[in-house]
């Protein structure tokens, strides 16, 4: 689909330059959406908890309609999503107005046609109530209510800033004590292929995550979905 290369408003104006002006790590994804969302079996009564991170993927895991609580340790990241997330919300901004701004800050074209669909920002908008964004901290520092949640996106925190393969699977296996048995957790990165005490594999759910990042996705994400013994 080929859109319309300018601004619809005067608000998208100024939350495209303002985005723009905020200096920060990650203002797109390139992870495979499709991938998360079939990987984590999104349904409506689902809990989910998630990075926030450039906020695409808690915006496409919002398509379906759960409950989201995202959280960074980045306050510039919070920044940064709030003013989109404010952005959709707001019912004075057209339909279109939310699928350009979507549009022009991803710079991985699979993420920019993901967002290029109206009917999907539709659903979008239709749920954002049910997103939150929760005060900054490191997730895996997070004690209380943590059974509330059904389902875990992780993306690639696991291994962030860490290199010891051995504190990597400590990290998880505390993070995932907090949580009840059959709580799924998704993975965009494999950093270890072994058994992790308290997991096993969701083999099925991996292996639709798999299928769908070969759709011309970088080879750094490996999709792995775990569920919580």
């Amino acid at each position: 689909m080929k859109l319309d290369p300018n601004f619809e408003s005067e608000e998208e104006i100024k939350l495209s330059v303002g985005l723009s002006m905020i200096n920060l790590m990650y203002t797109s994804t390139n992870e495979s959406l499709e991938s998360i969302v079939a990987g984590l079996d999104v349904q409506s009564e689902d809990k989910i908890l998630g990075i926030l991170g450039s906020g695409q993927q808690g915006l496409a895991i919002l398509e379906n309609g759960p409950k989201v609580d995202l959280i960074d340790y980045e306050e510039k990241q919070i920044k940064y999503s709030l003013g989109l997330f404010n952005f959709i919300k707001n019912t004075k901004n057209s339909n279109k107005s939310c699928r350009n701004i979507l549009y022009k800050i991803s710079y991985d074209v699979n993420t920019k046609i993901y967002f290029s669909s109206v009917p999907r920002i539709k659903r979008i908008r239709k749920n954002i109530s049910r997103l939150n964004v929760l005060p900054t901290q490191n997730i895996f520092k997070l004690e209380k209510n943590l059974s509330k949640y059904n389902k875990v996106y992780l993306s690639n925190a696991v291994d962030y800033n860490s290199f010891e393969i051995e504190d990597q699977i400590e990290r998880l296996e505390k993070f995932g004590s907090k949580f009840n048995s059959g709580t799924l957790f998704y993975i965009s990165r494999r950093f270890y292929s072994g058994k992790i005490k308290g997991f096993c594999i969701e083999k099925d759910l991996t292996q639709k995550a798999k299928a769908l990042k070969e759709k011309g996705r970088m080879t750094e994400w490996e999709p792995r979905v775990l569920i919580k013994n």
